[in-house]
């Protein structure tokens, strides 16, 4: 219980980072690179990691508040998070490195036993 609660609760806070931080960009010769995506990326990859060792289906709980999260963001007015292609990255790409960690995690246990 008390796992389930911290993935959600880290999930949360990463999914808030995000959206404050995906928009970010740095110029470099005339080409625009992305770090503020390519850091909600790697954190949604190492926040999917440890939510795996902290409880059972802890990526999908992680997750699970991640979506909601950049779901209730999108209510307001004042913020379209998926409104480009920076957007829908920043809002799919997340949910795909939880199932793809939550499928590969050596603790769960669902699915067959042989």
């Amino acid at each position: 219980m008390i796992g389930r609660l911290a993935c959600v609760a880290i999930g949360g806070y990463a999914a808030l980072l995000g959206v404050l931080v995906h928009r970010q960009r740095l110029e470099l010769a005339g080409l625009g690179l992305p770090w503020g995506l390519l850091v909600v990326l790697m954190l949604a990859w190492l926040i999917a990691a440890s939510a795996a060792y902290l409880a059972d289906l802890g990526p999908v709980w992680a997750g699970g508040a991640w979506a909601f999260v950049v779901l209730l963001v999108q209510l307001g007015r004042d913020v379209l998070v998926s409104s480009d292609a920076a957007g829908w990255t920043f809002t799919l790409a997340p949910l795909l490195i939880f199932v793809v960690i939550t499928w590969r995690s050596p603790h769960r246990r669902s699915g067959s036993t042989s």
